[in-house]
């Protein structure tokens, strides 16, 4: 039976790994997925409240991604 093994190497760029840029494109994603639905009107948020939701939930991902 045949296995797979990937040779990728972990890092992207010298100091940042692909893990990192995951976690800063999801970031980035979320935070202009927000600031949409704010300007459309769909939420009682206003523009400096997605910025603090944003690093609050970065925040948390980290401290508990390393908690766990």
């Amino acid at each position: 039976m045949l296995a797979y093994v990937h040779s990728l190497d972990p890092y992207a760029i010298w100091p940042l790994r692909w893990y990192g840029l995951s976690y800063l494109a999801g970031f980035a994603l979320g935070f202009g997925l927000i600031r949409r639905v704010v300007r459309c009107g769909h939420s009682t948020l206003s523009a400096t409240d997605v910025t603090d939701l944003i690093v609050a939930i970065a925040i948390g991902v980290l401290a508990g991604g390393r908690l766990g």
